[in-house]
């Protein structure tokens, strides 16, 4: 259980969350990789990317559900990925 975060270098490209312990934080990435997450439809897609091609991740685990929610929005907050809003780039 806890919240990643996926880099594109230096650059913070998604922030999600899983409920599930360290095999969750697995099965979202395989989810991301295998093209069964949005943000793969909507971010890494139509740019012919793959979380494969020099992506990297951070996770930090977080047993409360609540807790969770809140770190995951203060991360969208904070580093505002770029698949969300207007101001998509990539070096």
């Amino acid at each position: 259980m806890g919240v990643y975060i996926i880099y594109y270098g230096d650059s913070v490209v998604h922030v999600g969350n899983t409920r599930k312990g360290k095999a969750g934080i697995c099965q979202r990435l395989k989810d991301h990789i295998y093209g069964r997450s949005s943000f793969f439809r909507e971010f890494l897609r139509p740019r012919e990317l793959s979380v494969r091609m020099g992506f990297s991740f951070r996770y930090l685990e977080v047993a409360d559900a609540r807790e969770r929610v809140l770190l995951e929005s203060l991360a969208c907050g904070l580093l505002c990925p770029l698949h969300i809003g207007l101001h998509i780039v990539l070096d």
